[in-house]
């Protein structure tokens, strides 16, 4: 079978979810809670993915609760970065910035508190101060630099400099600062992994609309014919 998107894979993920978190539910065992809360996590985010935004907030919210509930405090964290990353997507930057805030005065591994200082940067640019919010990204960048430490979860591996860069440009784009956008989306575009082919279509994605935005046709063509109609 071809799996063609994420919108093909939620109900199954949704019923697996769903199932485990019965199964937590019964048993009241941690080590269960903790596989039901990555099951909900991950139906969230394919939900989300096929923009199904308020299954995927109810997916992740509820992981949330049953990471808790097994006191399994990593999980808990992914579950919340997931929501505050949501609210960005919602353009709902006070709930991001609540989720941010609430974890960000804890005890965190360094790039988990990186990965919640993104998105606290993300919701301060949404919040109309987008010099504030360079200035705390910057220090995620600081954070999430480097090898990963011990104390660092599998699930940070994603945030490399080429998602501190698109995250940055969509700091400029939310405040109307198509130039510098430009810049970010391009250098996040050619930073990415081979390997990472979603992250570089989104990438061009971003990219053309800020190139249409300062009037760059041409260029804005060129990605589109190399980077997008491909796919």
């Amino acid at each position: 079978m071809c799996i063609r998107d994420s919108t093909e894979l939620v109900p199954t993920a949704v019923r697996n979810a769903r199932t485990a978190h019965q199964t937590a539910e019964t048993t009241q065992a941690p080590q269960t809670a903790s596989v039901a809360a990555e099951a909900l996590q991950v139906a969230g985010w394919l939900a989300f993915d096929a923009d199904d935004h308020l299954l995927a907030r109810r997916l992740t919210s509820a992981s949330v609760l049953t990471a808790r509930a097994g006191r399994d405090h990593p999980s808990e964290l992914f579950a919340l970065s997931q929501l505050a990353m949501q609210d960005a997507h919602e353009q709902s930057p006070d709930h991001a910035r609540q989720v941010c805030e609430q974890v960000l005065v804890q005890d965190l591994a360094p790039r988990v508190r990186g990965l919640f200082e993104l998105r606290l940067a993300r919701a301060q640019g949404q919040e109309g101060t987008p010099n504030r919010a360079v200035k705390t990204l910057n220090r995620a960048r600081r954070r999430l630099a480097g090898e990963s430490q011990d104390r660092d979860p599998p699930w940070t591996w994603w945030v490399t400099e080429a998602e501190l860069d698109w995250h940055e440009g969509m700091i400029q784009a939310d405040n109307g600062r198509w130039p510098s956008a430009v810049d970010l989306f391009e250098s996040a575009l050619h930073g990415r992994s081979d390997l990472y082919r979603r992250g570089a279509f989104n990438d061009a994605a971003h990219l053309v609309n800020a190139l249409a935005r300062v009037g760059s046709w041409k260029r804005a063509e060129q990605v589109l014919a190399e980077r997008i109609l491909p796919a």
